[in-house]
This record gives C-alpha cells, structure tokens and sequence, in this order.
C-alpha cells in the first residue's frame, strides 16, 4: 500500500511540475537572406499559403534565455536568427516563445499569417505521462475494488 501511494505521489509531482514545452519549431535553414520578402517567401513554403497571406509586424532582439518571452502583441509565426542559421516558430498558448536551445540571437522578425494546416500524415499520440497515470489510477481502483471483496 505504501508503494502505490508512493508511486502515486510520484506521478502526481511528475505532471504538476512539468516543464512547459517550447515553442513548435517548424523549419530551419542557413541559407536565408535578410530581408522580410525572403523570410515571408520561406515561411509560406513551410506552412502554405500566399506570400500575400503573411504580415510583418515588427523586428526585436531580446535578452536570453528566451524562455516565456512575450513580446507585447498577437503573433502567428517568429523568424529568428540564430548565429548563421534561421529557425521559424509558432507560439505557445499565450503568445509565448520558449527558444532555450538557441544561445546566438541576433533578432527576431514577427510575423501574422494563415494557420498551418494538419499534416496529413500525423495521428494524435497520446503523452506517455498521461497514460501512465491514467494505468495508474486504474490500478489504485483495482486494489481498491480488491480490499473492498476481501472484506465481505
């Protein structure tokens, strides 16, 4: 009994302090002019749609880390420049963008656009967290259920 309330407790501590995940990156590349044409060009090879679709909003650079960075306003899609590479983003509930593996911004361009469709090949997959407490929680009421027989 000890053990599973142990387990349990684990599992519980587990799902409540949980790192948040980071921003979806959804394309990098090193060969990406500067420009906002070029960048608007490049995002909507990746997420589809008109170049025409897509606004710029504006170009920052802020302090590292960029963990839960918020930039003051609504966006769809943020284009960073990390050293000689470039990375496009979609937010984080809340506008959010967690970008803790690039340590060499040099600027940010933000950006509105069309949502990205579903990928046609992707199935849901559920969070092996959330199953594993699901299974045990199933398994609390079993023994519970068990003890409860055992009784009568």
């Amino acid at each position: 009994m000890k053990r599973i309330a142990l387990l349990l407790l684990v599992l519980l501590a587990s799902v409540f302090f949980s790192t948040p995940g980071a921003a979806t990156q959804i394309g990098t590349t090193t060969n990406l002019p500067a420009s906002q044409a070029s960048q608007v060009e490049w995002l909507s090879g990746l997420v589809g749609g008109e170049p025409a679709d897509f606004a710029f909003i504006e170009k920052s650079k802020p302090s590292l880390p960029l963990t839960g960075y918020y930039p003051g306003f609504d966006w769809d899609y943020a284009v960073v420049k990390d050293g000689n590479n470039w990375a496009a983003f979609t937010p984080d509930p809340g506008d959010l963008l967690n970008a803790n593996n690039l340590s060499h911004i040099s600027q940010i361009n933000w950006f509105t656009g069309p949502s990205p469709g579903p990928s046609p090949t992707a199935s849901p997959v559920p969070e092996p967290s959330t199953l594993l407490l699901l299974g045990s929680g199933l398994v609390g009421l079993g023994v519970f259920a068990r003890r409860k027989a055992r009784k009568r």
